[in-house]
């Protein structure tokens, strides 16, 4: 928050959150960060005021903070990613007085029009306030909202094994969940911060998940900088680990989803595996591809249907593991849909179904 004249220990989020994507690693000290040759660029889009007896120093918001410091990182910065380890509940929204409709067109634009058009992706806090309620702006359609999940690899609520009484917001706009208990991080030095150290080993919450899921989205990005925002969600959402003790029984572009691990805990080694092979989905102006193509039953014990739609056309159908190895290929001129068995072993596997104007992707589970 109190970038660059820190004066409060809650000033320490910013730190801790930074240490998570892109502390220093191979040097003996403290951490190493998820995408530990990154660079941080620290946006200010908080601040305090003095509410006098009762209330005392708060940290707060202004329509003003949240575009300018939504500006700054993809028109002045050049900014890659975008985390935001914050967000408003409607009832916040209105008390602040936040124009949400100014920020969210210049989200919608740094989506599409970022990175000489290939858009940024941004990552943002779910909340912690164990409701079927996405904050915003990690609501927005094209935002990644990033849940919490535990050290016992579920959503992080009050009665898991972690002994946190919190929960991660959860809901219809969640993507995935990350590490979001008793991380360990940077931290303002001395006892200036949340701790009397450098470092923090209790940093808790959607503040943590979310640059844990953006630093796997740099990763991506470091293996194969020509993908579009779109692709990266794709990837994450994709690879992610459907957790188990959860049904995921809803359909999503990218697979099987719930609604309280979105489409599973993110898997940093799949997602960079599958990424160096990745050929976009997107469009020219960033939009994946909208294709009305469908996959089942899925999952499928190998015996496999193809959806194409009502239009004759030519297709390249892949079946490719998450490493992006092709297990199998099909060329096919069809309309309607198309039958066929693949015998892989058990497993996930990515489906690209592709002609000459789309290509699109779906995640396969062979059981």
């Amino acid at each position: 928050y109190g970038f660059p004249t820190p004066n409060y220990p809650s000033d320490g989020h910013g730190t801790c959150c930074a240490g998570i994507i892109a502390a220093e690693a191979d040097n003996n000290l403290g951490i190493a960060g998820v995408s530990y040759s990154s660079k941080i660029i620290p946006v200010r889009i908080f601040y305090y005021i003095d509410y006098g007896a009762g209330i005392g120093v708060q940290a707060t918001t202004s329509t003003d903070a949240l575009l300018s410091g939504t500006a700054y990182a993809w028109r002045t910065a050049d900014a890659d990613i975008i985390s935001t380890s914050a967000g408003l509940s409607s009832l916040s929204v209105t008390a602040l007085q936040i124009d949400t409709q100014l920020i969210d067109d210049e989200l919608n634009e740094a989506f599409y029009n970022a990175r000489n058009g290939k858009g940024i992706a941004m990552f943002c806090s779910s909340g912690n306030d164990d409701l079927n309620d996405i904050l915003w702006p990690a609501e927005l359609a094209n935002t990644i909202a990033v849940g919490a999940s535990s050290m016992c690899d579920e959503r992080k609520n009050p009665s898991d094994c972690s002994g946190e009484n919190w929960g991660g917001n959860f809901g219809e706009s969640l993507d995935i969940i990350a590490p979001g208990v008793k991380i360990s991080t940077t931290d303002m030095m001395g006892s200036s911060g949340y701790s009397s150290s450098n470092y923090s080993y209790t940093f808790n919450g959607t503040s943590a998940s979310c640059p844990n899921a953006a630093g796997v989205g740099a990763l991506i990005l470091s293996v194969n900088s020509g993908l579009h925002a779109a692709d990266v969600r794709a990837i994450l959402n994709i690879t992610a680990d459907r957790v188990p003790n959860y049904i995921y029984d809803s359909i999503s572009p990218y697979g099987t989803w719930n609604d309280e691990a979105g489409h599973g805990r993110v898997n940093a080694y799949a997602a960079v595996q599958l990424a160096q092979t990745y050929q976009s989905t997107a469009s020219s102006d960033g939009k994946s591809s909208d294709l009305a193509i469908d996959v089942f039953p899925n999952p499928t014990d190998g015996n496999i249907s193809i959806n194409f739609g009502a239009a004759f056309s030519h297709w390249e159908v892949k079946i490719m593991d998450v490493q992006g190895k092709t297990i199998l290929q099909k060329s096919l001129s069809t309309s309607g849909t198309s039958h066929f068995n693949f015998n892989g072993t058990s497993g996930i596997y990515i489906v690209s179904v592709q002609n000459r104007d789309h290509h699109k992707l779906i995640r396969l589970v062979k059981k």
